[in-house]
């Protein structure tokens, strides 16, 4: 059986009141081979003390800190500074079942897989997993490739362990993406590999936070997220061939619609709710999901059970609050994006 090093990733940003279960569950793990990269992304509440009384206990722990960057950077940070060959993420409010390395590696000892996806369970179990995959398969590069596009299977780094030498091309950016990082992330290495296995294995409790970055629901954090999915829209068709421009169009005005319910949640105006249509609309990455879909694509995308889901529940909303505004406006814009 192999024995291989492994290196487990930990970007840290404010998360004092988790980050010892977080580190101590990977101190625990039954299979010990591993080292464990925290980078503290300028914290500014007690987590990095918390962090440096651990480093003090188990020399397998490595403390990093840098000037908040964000999520994306501080994981290539710590892809950078890991010796394994072998490369797994956790964010620092979740934490591993104490066998999950040791299945990784028997996995790993088995089967030439550059990435093994694995099972979350969700904190509290109250919460749909929407996350789950049944049985052990194996899927090549052109599933993988629509898989991504089409489900949220693929949407988190956190349930993958992957070969580090896919990560040779991944280097820091100049912008800090609150959200959709992990997205980007495995778009670019997917592209790389000609097969994944997917294992039924649950092994990473994810703990369900109503007050995550991703969860929050304000006009700033809104226009933040705007801003963050654009440029992650705009990278989409550098890691992909022809074939898949139409299926990477698909999932932007399917992520845009999800945008725009989020502005139902919040206090906004008429006249600022346009200006944030038009903000997301008459960007050029726009001009890109056209050009790669056509009239026919487009009917196709429409019968979508996902796209039809979002469509039905957008129908729902502009219903509950017809009370409160003229929505033929709203209709106007949103359907332009759709059309």
């Amino acid at each position: 059986m192999k024995n291989e090093l492994i290196s487990i990733i930990i970007p840290l940003y404010n998360k004092e009141e988790y980050i010892y279960d977080c580190i101590n569950s990977l101190i625990n793990q039954s299979y010990k081979n591993i080292e464990i990269i925290i980078i503290n992304d300028g914290s500014s509440d007690r987590s990095k003390e918390i962090c440096e009384s651990l480093v003090n206990k188990d020399k397998r722990i490595k403390l990093f800190n840098q000037a908040n960057k964000g999520t994306y950077n501080a994981r290539v940070c710590g892809i950078k500074k890991a010796k394994g060959s072998y490369v797994m993420f956790l964010d620092a409010d979740d934490y591993l079942k104490t066998n999950a390395i040791e299945v990784l590696n028997n996995y790993i000892s088995k089967n030439d897989y550059s990435v093994i996806r694995f099972n979350p369970l969700i904190v509290p179990d109250s919460i749909k997993n929407n996350y789950l995959f049944n049985s052990n398969k194996s899927f090549n590069k052109k599933e993988i490739l629509n898989m991504l596009f089409n489900s949220n299977l693929l949407n988190s780094m956190c349930l993958c362990i992957y070969k580090k030498e896919l990560f040779s091309n991944v280097k820091e950016i100049d912008k800090k993406i609150l959200n959709g990082e992990d997205f980007l992330i495995n778009l670019e290495v997917l592209s790389k590999v000609d097969k994944v296995l997917f294992i039924k294995d649950c092994l990473y409790y994810y703990r369900y936070n109503i007050n995550s970055t991703t969860k929050k629901c304000n006009y700033d954090h809104i226009i933040n997220n705007i801003n963050n999915f654009i440029y992650c829209f705009d990278k989409y068709y550098d890691f992909i061939d022809n074939n898949y421009k139409m299926a990477a169009s698909y999932k932007i005005l399917e992520q845009t619609l999800s945008i725009l319910f989020n502005l139902f949640n919040v206090n906004i105006s008429k006249k600022d709710f346009i200006n944030t249509c038009n903000k997301i609309m008459n960007n050029d990455v726009y001009n890109r999901v056209y050009k790669y879909m056509s009239y026919n694509d487009l009917k196709n995308t429409m019968k979508n059970k996902s796209f039809k889901y979002k469509i039905k529940h957008y129908i729902n909303l502009c219903n509950f609050y017809k009370r409160k505004y003229n929505l033929i406006w709203y209709n106007k814009y949103v359907f332009k994006v759709i059309k």
